[in-house]
């Protein structure tokens, strides 16, 4: 094998790495489920990492509480239809 070939499948396979430690620090709960930002960031990230490793990825679902406070589009359905 060639020396710049070894070398750039050494650098994808750290760059691989990487972003997996990212993704699995973004994953965390306290920080996917802060805010309806953060899990999109998240989904991102793992859709990334998806994109570099042919590996298929699950997105993050809304939760039912935002641990910000952050009200969710779940729980504003429910109010609209208690008002009904």
């Amino acid at each position: 094998m060639s020396t710049k070939l070894s070398k750039l499948q050494d650098d994808q396979k750290r760059r691989i790495e990487t972003l997996q430690q990212i993704v699995d620090l973004q994953c965390q709960p306290g920080n996917w489920d802060y805010d309806s930002y953060n899990r999109g960031f998240a989904n991102g990230l793992m859709l990334a990492l998806s994109a570099m490793t042919s590996l298929g990825y699950e997105p993050l679902l809304e939760p039912e509480h935002y641990t910000s406070g952050e009200v969710t589009k779940g729980a504003l359905r429910e109010a609209e239809d208690s008002l009904e």
